[in-house]
């Protein structure tokens, strides 16, 4: 397992959530897309703004976790042109596990501002940028602390430790197989193990 040392800004908040699949981007997959607050955070819609005039400058981006805490992990995104600066969004696993499992197996997710709207269907012509997301990028231990909740939440739920275990490899197999698929989601499933 690799472990690195970075700095990052603090995380802006995540204030919706959703999906589109569009046959001439990502194979059809579905693409997750996140409506971000950029209220305190004008150099962020910036981004969004300039790249409204111009082909996508440089992105570097990251998954990290806080060392030995496994309640949240965090995506780091180092924009680099036209606008260089930082977003860290926290993604808390028991409210937005399901999406950032999207993320990573879409490999991609598109960043709304709130100025274009707090829901995916009242920002679709408004301004957004698709950020790709490697999969390389990917925590070594993402299964393991994904699967890891969703048992938990299976045995708190009452039941045992392999009905938990067949339980959690099947909602995610079903969330996986649903984003390649590109059909109709509903907001329980796409945010995964927070409505178990």
């Amino acid at each position: 397992m690799r472990y690195k040392r970075m700095k990052m800004t603090k995380p802006i908040q995540i204030i919706g959530d959703g999906a589109l699949a569009m046959p001439d981007i990502g194979d059809g997959r579905l693409i997750p897309v996140l409506i971000i607050d950029c209220d305190s955070r004008r150099d962020l819609y910036d981004v969004v703004m300039a790249h409204e005039d111009m082909p996508p400058g440089d992105v570097t981006v990251t998954w990290g976790r806080k060392l030995l805490s496994k309640k949240s992990v965090y995506l780091i995104i180092d924009f680099k042109k036209p606008v260089e600066t930082q977003a860290v969004i926290e993604f808390d696993i028991a409210k937005f596990g399901g999406i950032a499992d999207l993320i990573i197996n879409a490999r991609a997710f598109y960043f709304q501002p709130n100025d274009s709207g707090n829901r995916v269907v009242t920002g679709l012509d408004k301004p957004k940028i698709l950020v790709e997301v490697p999969y390389e990028a990917k925590l070594d231990d993402w299964d393991s602390i994904l699967h890891n909740f969703l048992v938990k939440r299976f045995r708190k739920q009452g039941a045992n430790k392999q009905e938990a275990n067949t339980a959690a490899k099947a909602h995610l197999d079903r969330l996986r197989n649903m984003g390649m698929r590109g059909s109709s989601y509903s907001e329980e499933e796409l945010t995964g193990a927070a409505s178990q």
